[in-house]
């Protein structure tokens, strides 16, 4: 029972970083996000963590390194970007095609069909891959930033999903009715 409990924590403090999108594989964005959230997590979680492959905006191919997380008993993977209202943002598409009860609340909403807007609003989403969380977070770094907190929160005392989905949401939506408000 102990050895168990010991597998089953290494498990979960094994992670994985991964930054997706065009943008930065072509060197036109510098990935920032990856390190800090890979110094956050080892310094402040106490977990072994590993960068992962820059993801193309493509469901298949991040759907495939969801999958390849799990197979390969990460507890925790965390993508950054991909997850607005254009076509090309795929992350949330494949999140849902790995656990279709996944959790996804909006953190903006959009007029669908409007300017880039392919989709009705920008979300965020964590959903569960047995043995691995899978957090899909916004691409830009002040952003990541200001989820860390919360973040750390919520894997520290082991919210579930849903409260953890909804706190990452709130704090990101505050931010924007924030700059709204000083407008």
């Amino acid at each position: 029972r102990a050895m168990g409990a010991e597998i089953s924590e290494r498990i979960r403090k094994r992670s994985m970083v991964c930054a997706t999108g065009q943008e930065v594989l072509a060197g036109q964005i510098i990935d920032t996000n990856t390190p800090f959230l890979m110094d956050a997590l080892e310094l402040e979680g106490g977990y072994l963590v590993t960068r992962g492959p820059t993801l193309e905006d493509k469901g298949g191919a991040i759907a495939r390194a969801f999958r390849q997380a799990a197979e390969d008993a990460y507890g925790l993977m965390i993508t950054t970007g991909g997850i607005g209202a254009e076509g090309k943002d795929q992350t949330l598409e494949a999140l849902g095609r790995v656990d279709p009860q996944a959790t996804m609340p909006y953190i903006l909403k959009f007029q669908k069909g409007e300017g880039r807007h392919h989709r009705d609003g920008v979300r965020i989403g964590v959903g569960t891959l047995e043995p691995t969380l899978i957090i899909c977070l916004p691409g830009p770094h002040d952003e990541v930033r200001l989820t860390w907190p919360v973040l750390r929160k919520g894997l520290n005392e082991g919210w579930d999903r849903e409260a953890l989905a909804g706190a990452l949401a709130d704090v990101l939506r505050r931010k924007f009715l924030e700059q709204s408000a000083g407008c």
